[in-house]
């Protein structure tokens, strides 16, 4: 059983590339969560970042990451401006959350949870760091 980090970018927080313009007419009319992740695509973001992964514990699961609410601006700000239904997505500021459980696999019930938002990518990675090393103590007082 190892504990092992999974490498993040939660670097950019922004969506700031436009749709190109066939693209955007296409995709007016469509669900906002669809033309989001459109936006997502074209700006080579993600909002689900998985940080840590523990193999094969006999005991524990673990479920670790961050997922990032991204805001607009720019170009893209002022094409979604123009769709009625994106008017949350264009209001919204970004935000990171973070999610670390503990599950334990006889029975799937959670042993412990923690969920954290913050506009701060400092405290994320501090965090990430914490949980790292909490992991890395739980695998090694469980694992007889």
């Amino acid at each position: 059983m190892q504990v092992a980090r999974l490498k993040i970018d939660i670097e950019n927080l922004y969506i700031s590339k436009p749709l190109e313009r066939e693209t955007f007419i296409k995709v007016m009319n469509e669900n906002p969560n669809t033309v989001h992740s459109l936006y997502l695509i074209t700006n080579e973001l993600k909002s689900m970042h998985y940080y840590l992964s523990l193999d094969d514990h006999p005991k524990w699961t673990l479920r670790a990451y961050v997922s990032v609410h991204h805001g607009y601006c720019g170009k893209a700000k002022q094409q979604i401006s123009s769709i009625k239904s994106m008017s949350s997505k264009n209001k919204q500021r970004p935000e990171i959350s973070i999610t670390y459980k503990i599950i334990d696999k006889s029975n799937m019930k959670e042993v412990f949870s923690f969920r954290h938002r913050s506009t701060n990518r400092r405290e994320i990675y501090n965090l990430i760091e914490r949980f790292y090393k909490k992991t890395e103590e739980l695998c090694k007082v469980n694992t007889f």
